[in-house]
């Protein structure tokens, strides 16, 4: 008698023992899909908030090194996720209820799914970052080359006002030339920034 109440006794101890130690297990799990969740959700606003047309040159440069590490972050929390994955087949060895083996599980996976989707919007962000420092480049420096050619035609207009001949005409019609072509260049940087970001920054706003 004695020892089939011992018997019951131990049964009930390691069963104890065993449910401890699944919702240790489980509380594990949601911890670190808890963690991942809190990050995505964190990451995904400061990516929301990385395209500003209030930026210059050298915030968008930093911005784009800045969001590039996202995507380190993000691997990190993959492989977080992979231990969940582990964790979840470990609970279903030990015959943890099935109900929440596939709670998790799909917790699990849509956590993941979230986590990827944040690395694909991360990439184009990047992309749109990198090829918006390349237009303000572009369109500084086509400004730069008008502001270089108005300096240059004073001076050249200034030489030219006291003659009046064929080389003077062909200076001018020169000097009209450069004007036109990159006034056309300048402007079509400009319309193009404008399409694809807005208006200017105001360090460049400053200078067209």
């Amino acid at each position: 008698m004695a020892t089939s109440v011992e018997c019951v006794r131990d049964s009930f101890d390691r069963a104890k023992k065993s449910h401890e130690e699944n919702e240790g297990l489980r509380d594990r799990i949601e911890r670190i899909l808890n963690k991942v969740k809190t990050f995505t959700n964190r990451k995904r606003q400061e990516l929301n908030q990385s395209i500003d047309s209030g930026y210059g040159s050298i915030d968008l440069t930093r911005r784009s090194i800045e969001v590039k590490g996202f995507i380190k972050d993000v691997d990190l929390e993959t492989s977080h996720l992979s231990e969940v994955n582990d964790l979840i087949s470990t609970l279903a060895e030990r015959k943890c209820d099935q109900e929440i083996i596939l709670a998790l599980e799909k917790r699990r996976k849509d956590i993941l799914h979230d986590l990827l989707n944040l690395k694909d919007e991360t990439t184009k962000t990047i992309q749109t970052l990198d090829q918006q420092v390349e237009e303000q480049e572009k369109l500084r420096q086509n400004a730069r080359a008008m502001l270089s050619i108005i300096q240059r035609t004073k001076v050249q207009l200034i030489e030219l006002r006291p003659s009046i001949n064929d080389e003077a005409d062909q200076k001018l019609k020169k000097i009209d030339d450069d004007l036109s072509i990159n006034f056309a260049l300048f402007d079509q940087s400009l319309t193009d920034y404008k399409r694809l970001f807005g208006n200017p920054t105001d360090d460049l706003d400053k200078m067209v």
